[in-house]
């Protein structure tokens, strides 16, 4: 059997659909696009695998090649397989306590409030995001409802544990808006009284539950309870 164009196009489209589907089920694509250009990887897999099944099936009754694939095609099916091996040689994005500081002190979150569209509502529960622009603007935090004694539910990881001098710690989570590459950190500070049994060191997932005070450099949460929590499937927010 002759390896020609026909083939080497064959298999190119069935590891391409085995790749679309290999983000999709592992989760991966969430680290090179936006949620609303998830349907791009099943329907990218949905549509090379079909046309890979469609071309064997043709392939039978087509005549059979005169010559094998040639350098140049050769050539061709690596460049077309290049992007694929590029994409998964990328490393995991490393999105812990490190990355958010790191990502905070190069005015990422400055960026982020300086285009702070003011909420027509006060619908919905109250996010990171959402008290970090209340800290902004006090028309934010008139329009959705934020000020003191709200109770507050949070989840995220620690990115400043506690330490001799004090009981606060900071929860952050990470706000995607096309993919993990452009996640910016955005943290809340937790006054809590220690309790035993629970991990409140970096990068520790907790719960915390509460209600929202004031203080000099802004919003807090004044933690009734807190526990460990297993990391999310999904850890990012939109």
């Amino acid at each position: 059997m002759t390896f020609d164009r026909r083939r080497a196009r064959l298999v190119v489209m069935t590891m391409w659909s085995a790749f679309f589907v290999w983000l999709w089920v592992s989760g991966e694509m969430t680290r090179f696009l936006g949620p609303r250009t998830y349907w791009v990887v099943p329907f990218g897999a949905a549509a090379l695998g079909v046309a890979a099944l469609a071309g064997v099936a043709t392939s039978r009754h087509a005549p059979a090649a005169d010559a094998g694939l040639g350098a140049r095609d050769a050539i061709g099916v690596v460049v077309m397989l290049v992007p694929m091996i590029a994409i998964a040689a990328v490393p995991g994005a490393q999105l812990g306590s490190l990355a958010a500081t790191n990502k905070a002190s190069t005015g990422l979150l400055a960026t982020a409030g300086a285009s702070l569209a003011v909420p027509s509502s006060g619908d919905g529960a109250v996010s990171f995001r959402d008290i970090y622009y209340a800290n902004q603007s006090e028309e934010y935090a008139l329009k959705r409802g934020i000020g003191e004694g709200l109770e507050m539910e949070l989840e995220g990881f620690v990115t400043r544990a506690p330490d001799g001098e004090s009981d606060s710690l900071q929860l952050t989570r990470f706000y995607v808006s096309c993919c993990a590459a452009d996640a910016i950190p955005y943290s809340v500070t937790v006054a809590s009284r220690l309790e035993d049994g629970v991990d409140y060191e970096q990068d520790a997932w907790l719960k915390v539950d509460g209600v929202l005070t004031r203080s000099e450099e802004g919003f807090v949460v004044e933690a009734a309870g807190v526990e460990n929590i297993p990391t999310p499937q999904d850890p990012y927010l939109y």
